[in-house]
């Protein structure tokens, strides 16, 4: 490796020439900064245990083409860097590396672009969201996306970096972060423990979804087996949230519903309450085109065999007791159908 000129870090690979599938093949030898706030459970969308089964080779490397929020995010990035470089004045450039920390190997980042300033280079987070999505941003840079640009600026040793979001394609907002020394501390700390624990291979199991345990468990067998009598108790609080949720659901259903009244034939709607706090309803639109697969084997018999990718995923299914009558039996005993 040699020296990358950005901070303290070092180049652990360029990615001018990488494919998809070797890029992130080699972010699984890091934790980056996309990780940071997953590990410390901050980040909404992803768990701790699914990192950990990313790093473990677990989970299969997915270089399909990306959902179309993902696509035009990345479509989006550089137009945004070019305008912000337009209003503030920096020179803006985009970072093809891999970088990683130059004293703890495992601590790596891929940064989106670097701006130089009168005291030095900077780190610019290029972020894009849809305008329903504006309230998260409500209260400034949110807990990821903050611990996303600690984890930067440890990797680099930089004092400051500038978070640089495009709301709704219309509104830009730019929020200057500076290096936090004890956020910094205690998020070294718990990704040191995180790293230790994909080393000694033992899996955070206490944060896992249902995904995340299936793809660990890996292939099954066909056995049916006898649970012990410590399942018993999740099977009733199972019953238990599913009751409550069913219900919730239609509560939620009947004032949306109740909103949707009050929206008439306006596709947007907004409250503001006591405290300034912005409350909305909009109708949204989502355009899907389908394949019609009769036609198709039609007019190209052969077509599954060069446009199919096969893939199996695995689900749960709990079955729960249902109170039923039998004939003559008022009791409303409980059986399994």
């Amino acid at each position: 490796m040699t020296r990358h000129r950005l901070g303290q870090a070092w180049m652990k690979a360029s990615t001018k020439n990488l494919t998809t599938r070797q890029w992130l093949a080699i972010r699984r030898e890091i934790l980056g900064s996309s990780d940071a706030a997953a590990v410390v459970g901050l980040n909404p969308y992803r768990t701790p245990m699914a990192v950990w089964n990313d790093k473990m080779g677990l989970t299969p490397i997915d270089d399909t083409d990306p959902s179309e929020a993902s696509h035009w995010g990345h479509v989006l990035e550089p137009i945004v860097a070019r305008d912000w470089s337009r209003q503030t004045g920096y020179k803006v450039r985009r970072i093809n590396a891999i970088l990683v920390h130059d004293q703890i190997p495992w601590m790596g980042c891929n940064l989106d672009f670097v701006c130089t300033t009168p005291d030095g280079p900077r780190i610019v987070e290029v972020k894009t969201t849809a305008e329903h999505n504006a309230g998260r941003f409500q209260d400034g840079v949110p807990d990821d996306h903050y611990i996303q640009i600690q984890h930067q600026l440890m990797v680099t040793q930089l004092p400051w970096a500038y978070h640089v979001l495009l709301i709704g394609g219309q509104h830009l907002i730019s929020t200057r972060v500076d290096a936090d020394t004890e956020v910094q501390a205690a998020l070294s700390q718990r990704e040191q423990e995180f790293w230790t624990r994909i080393q000694t291979q033992e899996p955070p199991l206490g944060t896992a979804s249902v995904e995340d345990i299936l793809t660990w468990q890996g292939v099954r067998n066909d056995d049916t087996i006898a649970l012990e009598m410590d399942a018993a108790w999740h099977f009733k609080r199972y019953a238990l949230w599913s009751d409550l949720a069913k219900n919730a659901e239609t509560e939620k259903d009947t004032h949306k519903a109740a909103l949707l009244r009050y929206l008439g034939p306006a596709k947007k709607g907004f409250w503001t309450d006591a405290e300034g706090f912005h409350w909305s309803v909009q109708v949204v639109e989502s355009h899907r085109e389908t394949i019609n697969k009769k036609e198709l084997d039609r007019i190209a018999p052969d077509w599954r065999t060069f446009a199919v990718t096969a893939k199996t995923t695995q689900s749960v299914r709990i079955t729960l007791p249902q109170k039923t009558r039998r004939p003559g039996d008022e009791s409303g005993r409980l059986t399994t159908k």
